[in-house]
């Protein structure tokens, strides 16, 4: 396991009489920084004493509930990347859409109001820390249900996946970097109902090649090819998505949108930005 991207574990422990509680919960390391996992589960381990001799032990299993700025639901993403050997619990990629904080499944934008597809129009803002001042990162946006979800989700749809976005030699943010695939915005034309729209980071380690990756946006845009023939070259760092539906069931813009919208708690201007 590189230096880079460390789990290891924690313990705290309880004496209660003679039975001992000891509690471990999952982190992990990025660069120079701590975080616990996304939505970890903690394991408890539970050894008493029944007699002289007789020493027993259970193990339970619980899920910890962590603040909102780190816990934002990341599985319906893992669920599609997981199939190209993508880390699920690779953390959390900052991105907002003006005030409007991508917080995953927690954020919904309506692309057939006409507001909401103004704010959509520009190129979100994605930031992180690099780990290093000649650190270089890729970064790619898809669009992995085009035209329509397939089933569960874990496959792209008849034509997905779609590249929305393409940057490279970025360092601390998509600005810094050269979009190679120029940003085009989330809208009714990739299709009907909810689509998923994905953020994923890549550190550039070593040279790599677009060559036969920059020419079309897809369908079926070469992912897998992609990860392939770069995979000597780039490692995933972290990820976001957020879902756009031409539904009207709703307001214009639900979940985080809608609270950055409203200026109600959790909104991007009272609620920290989650670092990597």
């Amino acid at each position: 396991m590189n230096r880079s991207q460390e789990v290891w574990l924690t313990a705290w422990r309880w004496n209660l009489g003679s039975r001992r509680i000891t509690l471990h919960v999952g982190k992990r390391r990025i660069g120079n920084k701590t975080s616990l996992l996304r939505a970890p589960r903690l394991v408890a381990r539970y050894t008493g004493s029944m007699g002289a001799s007789s020493v027993f032990g259970i193990l339970f299993t619980a899920t910890v509930a962590a603040s909102s700025s780190s816990t934002a639901s990341l599985e319906d993403a893992a669920l599609w990347l997981s199939r190209y050997g993508l880390d699920p619990l690779l953390p959390r990629l900052t991105a907002y859409y003006g005030d409007a904080d991508v917080q995953g499944a927690d954020t919904t934008f309506r692309t057939t109001n006409e507001e909401t597809a103004q704010l959509l129009s520009r190129a979100p803002s994605v930031t992180w820390d690099a780990s290093g001042a000649d650190e270089k990162y890729i970064l790619l946006m898809l669009d992995p249900d085009h035209p329509e979800r397939a089933q569960d989700g874990s496959n792209s749809g008849e034509m997905g996946p779609f590249l929305q976005w393409l940057v490279v030699n970025a360092r601390e943010s998509a600005s810094s970097g050269y979009p190679v695939v120029e940003y085009v915005a989330p809208s009714a034309e990739n299709g009907e109902g909810t689509h998923r729209y994905i953020l994923l980071l890549l550190s550039q380690k070593r040279p790599g090649t677009l060559k036969g990756f920059t020419e079309s946006r897809g369908p079926q845009w070469d992912f897998a090819g992609f990860l392939k023939t770069n995979e000597h070259a780039l490692e995933p760092v972290a990820y976001n998505f957020f879902y756009a539906t031409t539904d009207t069931v709703g307001s214009g813009m639900d979940g985080a949108a809608g609270r950055a919208e409203r200026g109600s708690p959790g909104s991007a201007s009272e609620s920290p930005k989650s670092e990597l």
